[in-house]
């Protein structure tokens, strides 16, 4: 197990945060999970066949039971949570095995209560099956969580992406199971939606989103009010998906990302100044110099803002680097953001 998938189930571990992925994704923003409500089962999947001793057994990341409400209404559910920092063709079959497992256990449950508590009521029918009409296995929800910034194919989010029917089958593909994973990708998601999520899962969303534009995401760091006061399980599973090597502080501590990142500032303006050195050289090899030396401003800015640096930080690093003043630095920022 990565430690991404551990520092994922951390974090799950806080019931605000679990209920709050729920609530904000899969329920469309409805409070229908009540964090206090949460209970932890029991990851382990079994069912067997009652044609084979053989017993299938299968891992969940994680499994919880909960209560949904609204009003005086009130709903027991299984919520199923799977964690993915990569792409599996798989992940949909893999989904559906799970859910299918909590169904059948959920059954099994019901089939030894019966036979406990109610075996005169079994006739015909219910005796075989050891069911009543009316028996009901709680809803199962199963959410998977793609921490990564690459796009999950429209494919292989269902299961019918995995047959293989050729053009001879092709018009009964309707006929085969239509599983269809619910998944939550961060890059298909705006920024404005991330931020309705806790703050702690905004956070780690955000930095799987961006986490191949470390420029971006040190902007962001710099500039948005959730990676302040992170829970440190937050904190860890933002500086692993981030690539950062921070020396957070100890545990149970909370972590301002903003101030743990700072020693990067310097290191990004560098490297923009560098980039954009070399690359205006390499153009204007061929031009006048003062060609050259416009082309080389244009360019550091644009590595600059590439790098995640603000227009007053990119301003002031040209002043400093080419001896312009404010207005004519000013200028170059507006034109190359144009």
């Amino acid at each position: 197990m990565s430690a991404i998938d551990v520092g994922f189930k951390e974090l799950m571990d806080i019931p605000e945060v679990f209920a709050s992925l729920f609530n904000v994704f899969l329920f469309k923003g409805k409070t229908l999970i009540e964090a206090d409500s949460l209970i932890s089962l029991d990851v382990e999947g079994k069912a067997s066949s009652t044609t084979s001793e053989k017993t299938v057994t299968t891992f969940r990341d994680k499994l919880v039971r909960g209560i949904c409400k609204m009003g005086k209404e009130c709903v027991c559910t299984l919520l199923g949570l799977e964690e993915q920092s990569f792409f599996d063709i798989s992940m949909s079959a893999r989904s559906m095995r799970y859910d299918a497992l909590n169904i059948c256990n959920e059954f099994k449950k019901l089939q030894d209560e019966n036979m406990k508590k109610r075996a005169k009521k079994l006739k015909g029918d219910s005796f075989l099956s050891k069911l009543l009409p009316g028996d009901r296995v709680k809803p199962v929800f199963t959410l998977v969580v793609y921490l990564s910034d690459k796009e999950w194919p429209l494919e292989f989010r269902s299961i019918r992406g995995l047959f293989d029917v050729g053009m001879l089958l092709q018009e009964f593909t309707h006929l085969l199971p239509n599983y269809e994973m619910n998944l939550l990708v961060p890059c298909e998601l705006t920024d404005e939606e991330i931020m309705r999520f806790h703050p702690a899962l905004a956070a780690v969303l955000f930095t799987a989103k961006f986490r191949s534009n470390k420029g971006k995401l040190f902007e962001l760091i710099q500039e948005n009010e959730v990676f302040r006061d992170l829970d440190y399980r937050a904190a860890n599973l933002v500086n692993l998906l981030g690539r950062w090597n921070l020396k957070l502080p100890n545990s149970k501590e909370i972590v301002n990302m903003k101030e743990e990142t700072m020693s990067f500032r310097e290191w990004f303006i560098e490297e923009g100044i560098a980039i954009g050195e070399k690359r205006g050289e390499r153009r204007g090899e061929k031009r006048g110099k003062r060609q050259e030396r416009e082309n080389g401003i244009r360019r550091t800015v644009l590595a600059l803002r590439n790098v995640g640096c603000n227009a007053e930080t990119i301003s002031s690093q040209i002043v400093s680097v080419y001896g312009l003043t404010s207005s004519q630095a000013d200028a170059y920022v507006a034109e190359v953001s144009q």
